[in-house]
């Protein structure tokens, strides 16, 4: 990305655009554009960065063909992920690149942990996933997913595991977290809750220490044409 050559940067599901002020104030000399699937005023109002919105399944007709293609947890939030990605393969100039970041499905084990015992409690009888949605692509499977749209003759795709450690001692600031993931939100499921007691029953078990401790795993994928061909 930091070529001293201009490239046509895509960032696809941008959120506020943190990333690419990352990118922009490091390589101004690219063109920079961002796509989500709802309206962030902030990414928005990036200076020299083109903004639209999307459905999130069917990318808008004439984008056009892009250096770099940037998609940082978004994967797993695509229903149907092959059309999808085949759309992603197509809109890459040559050579070009793509981002892609995911989660472990085993990511924030901690909080998987609480949630079980308190479904052991309240709605033992709720039948579940196994695992967060994050699993719908995720970095156990997710290679095995892109080789699907990106061949393994054409193209290498490159894996960086990346373990974070988190700590926390804002236990309100966690709270938010927790209901507003559709898993651990028993409205997703369509049941009827005290929300005041449902937040008691993680504060109780949360805050049975002073600090919260979980980890957090991700993977990053890198895909490049292979110069071999």
């Amino acid at each position: 990305i930091g070529n001293p050559r201009a490239k046509r940067i895509i960032d696809i599901g941008a959120g506020s655009g943190s990333f690419l002020k990352k990118l922009i104030s490091c390589s101004p000399q690219n063109e920079f554009a961002a796509l989500d699937i709802v309206e962030n005023k902030e990414c928005k109002n990036l200076q020299g960065v083109e903004y639209r919105i999307f459905d999130g399944k069917i990318l808008p007709v004439g984008l056009g063909k892009w250096d770099v293609v940037i998609l940082m947890h978004v994967l797993y939030h695509v229903p149907k992920l092959k059309p999808f990605l085949n759309q992603i393969r197509s809109m890459l100039r040559s050579p070009g690149s793509v981002l892609i970041s995911t989660k472990s499905r085993n990511t924030l084990a901690g909080l998987e942990t609480v949630f079980q015992k308190i479904k052991s409690i309240r709605f033992r009888n709720l039948q579940l996933p196994r695992h967060r949605d994050e699993a719908h692509f995720c970095s156990e499977n997710g290679l095995r997913i892109l080789r699907g749209s990106f061949n393994h003759q054409q193209y290498l795709i490159d894996e960086y595991p990346v373990e974070t450690q988190i700590i926390v001692d804002n236990y309100p600031e966690l709270i938010r977290y927790v209901l507003s993931t559709p898993r651990y939100n028993p409205r997703t499921y369509g049941l009827t809750i005290n929300e005041d007691e449902y937040v008691k029953l993680w504060e109780s078990e949360l805050k049975s220490k002073r600090l919260y401790v979980d980890m957090v795993k991700e993977m990053l994928y890198v895909i490049t044409e292979n110069s071999r061909v």
